[in-house]
């Protein structure tokens, strides 16, 4: 790849970066009393607490486990608040730094190689000694 091409991609992933940050969507997050809880509204919507937790953006099922907490209908499940999916999911962060990184490293090693910058990895004639000194040495009986 060319320097040019290298450079367009790391703009154009931390440009996706920062839209996928500006575009992060708050998810209400509701805590059950046990591990597996499984409800439908009264419009049939399914609501699946796993690990504790569910996690929703559907103003539909917002609005039905805001009423059934405030009236006490069921037992056992609290809203614990707003979260970033970021927070929720941090090797999604994490991969998405990553792949940042890789980005600019990729970018610095082709402007390296353009400007003349590489590092000194020897000869194949220094290499091919090497390997000729060991294919005749003599092996222990």
């Amino acid at each position: 790849m060319t320097t040019n091409s290298l450079a367009e991609r790391l703009k154009k992933e931390a440009g996706l970066q920062a839209a996928k940050k500006d575009k992060e969507v708050l998810h209400a997050h509701y805590v059950a009393s046990r591990p597996a809880v499984r409800l439908f509204t009264d419009t049939g919507i399914r609501i699946k607490f796993v690990d504790y937790n569910f996690l929703t953006i559907d103003p539909d099922c917002i609005t039905y486990l805001d009423a059934e907490i405030k009236r006490n209908g069921i037992p056992g499940i609290t809203r614990a608040g707003d979260v970033n999916i970021s927070d929720v999911s941090p090797m999604e962060t994490l991969e998405d730094k990553l792949r940042l990184k890789i980005l600019e490293d990729l970018v610095k090693e082709a402007t390296d190689a353009a400007l003349g910058k590489t590092k000194d990895m020897g000869t194949t004639r220094d290499m091919s000694q090497v390997l000729g000194a060991l294919s005749t040495s003599k092996t222990a009986s």
